[in-house]
């Protein structure tokens, strides 16, 4: 896989365009985006936050079989994945949980 644009990413309200490290512009606003400005704002924040893990990484915490063990990690800089068992199906007994 080939490596994304290098962090950190940034969003520009006067442009309304999301860029890279090097000022790229990687992402901008279309018409069927009504949320734009919001979603651009959580796609940078989730990309710089994420900079320290691979790829590969976070698509096993995405699939469930790892989890971001960021505040367990020696040195917050150097976060780690835990690897943790396919995740079983939880039940709620009261009814008002979104699981």
């Amino acid at each position: 896989m080939a490596d994304h644009s290098p962090e950190p990413w940034s969003y520009s309200e006067a442009h309304g365009v999301v860029f890279d490290a090097h000022d790229y512009q990687l992402l901008g606003p279309s018409p069927a985006t009504p949320n734009f400005e919001a979603d651009a704002h959580r796609i940078v924040a989730c990309v710089n936050a994420c900079r320290h893990f691979s790829d590969e990484q976070l698509e096993k915490v995405t699939r469930g079989e790892a989890q971001l063990g960021l505040l367990t990690a020696p040195d917050p800089f150097a976060p780690e994945i835990v690897d943790v068992p396919p995740l079983r199906h939880l039940e709620d007994p009261c009814g008002d949980m979104d699981i």
